[in-house]
């Protein structure tokens, strides 16, 4: 029987379509095979780099944890700028840019110790701006697969193909310089230091450690005789009255320093001798952003309006012992304000009075806003750690101020630190 043509060729046209179809099973069965891989591929990548990140963070954070080490602070040429620069010297100056670089500080793997890590970090720590110490970053390198971290240069990206760099703003002072930035004293450090004229009548006592000098003046010095005047040197009474009779105790000549005014500078780098990360006290236009760092990450009190009074003080010392206070405070009460072991640093931009005993440990700066302060007021004050005056000086009485090195250097290992709201980026 013979069929016809049509039905013996039906055969040879479905061939091609199976063959089509296999081919494209096939194709489907490769792609999905390969979208497989590289999906694995992408997420160990993604699992890679999230390590990475995590590694650079651990770099920055083991930078903020030595900036808050009181013992590193006080050792470590973290924060200071010793060639006067205007970088610190955990950084450098690109002259030519007019910008502060960072360098590598610290490095090591996650978890730290090990001799052979797979993953590590570099971290640098930088003031972009040459002279405004109060604003730093923390650029931190982050790497994996056994590829170190070491430094944060071009190289370490070249040659670790996993890595990720973020970086940090920071707001950031350390309000105490001990011993302060004063000229011609070679770093002792005075129980009392005014920038202007200073008259000292009755009960006052100036009470000095060995080597140090009872008071620095920017000018003149002149002793009243309503009551004796007491000057301590090293712990021992000074010479006798001078004329005898006259109840008047005269400074002795070592332990008086009287500048005219140019060496301890304006108003301005006269406060940055005493407050404002230890360095040069010549970058004088720093001064008010200084003091706003200060009143942003300890506390301030405003008192320009309507005076302050103890209970405000007190409030403010819950919150911080550095205090900022702008307008009239009032002391009136006899309360003894911070302790030996945990000091107080208290501001004052305006006047502060005492009208009862008051004793403060800690370091006392004031800045009358007529220019001239005089105190007690009618009360006593006792400061032991140190009292600066910038201005004129009048004490009529109940004064006694102790140069107390310790808490000096209690105070000065004070750091405060704050991240800068929105300023995390990875770079």
């Amino acid at each position: 029987m013979r069929y016809p043509i049509s039905a013996r060729q039906s055969g040879f046209s479905t061939l091609p379509i199976v063959l089509i179809l296999l081919f494209m099973l096939t194709a489907i069965s490769l792609y999905s095979s390969m979208a497989s891989v590289t999906e694995q591929r992408i997420s160990s990548n993604e699992t890679r780099a999230l390590v990475a990140l995590h590694a650079a963070d651990s770099g920055m954070e083991r930078v903020m944890a030595s900036m808050r080490d009181q013992a590193y602070v006080q050792t470590s040429t973290l924060l200071k700028d010793a060639n006067n620069d205007g970088c610190i010297d955990a950084a450098s100056k690109d002259s030519v840019a007019n910008r502060c670089v960072p360098n590598q500080i610290i490095s090591d793997s996650v978890p730290p110790g090990l001799t052979n890590p797979v993953h590590s970090f570099g971290a640098s720590l930088v003031n972009p701006n040459p002279y405004d110490y109060s604003e730093l970053q923390i650029v931190s390198v982050g790497c994996t697969d056994a590829c170190s971290c070491a430094t944060i240069s071009s190289t370490t990206r070249t040659n670790c193909p996993v890595h990720k760099s973020i970086r940090q703003s920071l707001l950031s002072i350390r309000p105490v310089n001990d011993p302060p930035q004063l000229p011609a004293i070679n770093g002792l450090a005075p129980a009392l230091v005014t920038l202007g004229n200073t008259s000292l009548s009755g009960n006052v006592r100036l009470n000095t450690t060995s080597g140090d000098i009872s008071l620095m003046t920017g000018g003149s010095v002149t002793f009243g005789n309503a009551a004796p005047i007491l000057v301590s040197q090293r712990g021992t009474e000074s010479p006798a009255e001078t004329p005898p009779g006259s109840g008047i105790f005269q400074l002795p000549v070592n332990q008086v320093v009287m500048d005219s005014g140019v060496g301890l500078g304006s108003g301005n780098s006269f406060f940055l001798r005493f407050i404002g990360n230890g360095f040069a006290a010549g970058q004088s236009n720093q001064a008010a952003k200084i003091l706003n760092t200060v009143k942003v990450l300890g506390t301030s009190i405003d008192c320009q309006t309507t005076t302050c009074t103890d209970s405000s003080l007190t409030a403010a010392l819950g919150r911080h012992q550095v205090v900022v206070v702008e307008g009239t405070l009032n002391l009136s009460s006899a309360t003894t304000w911070g302790t030996s072991t945990k000091p107080i640093m208290l501001i004052v931009i305006g006047d502060l009075q005492i009208a009862s005993t008051t004793a403060i440990n800690g370091i006392v700066y004031v800045r009358p806003v007529s220019g001239a302060w005089t105190t007690p007021n009618g009360g006593s004050l006792t400061v032991n750690g140190r009292l600066a005056v910038e201005g004129q000086f009048t004490s009529n009485g109940g004064l006694n101020v102790t140069a107390d090195a310790n808490i000096a250097a209690a105070l000065a290992k004070i750091m405060m630190i704050e991240r800068v709201p929105g300023s995390w980026e990875e770079l």
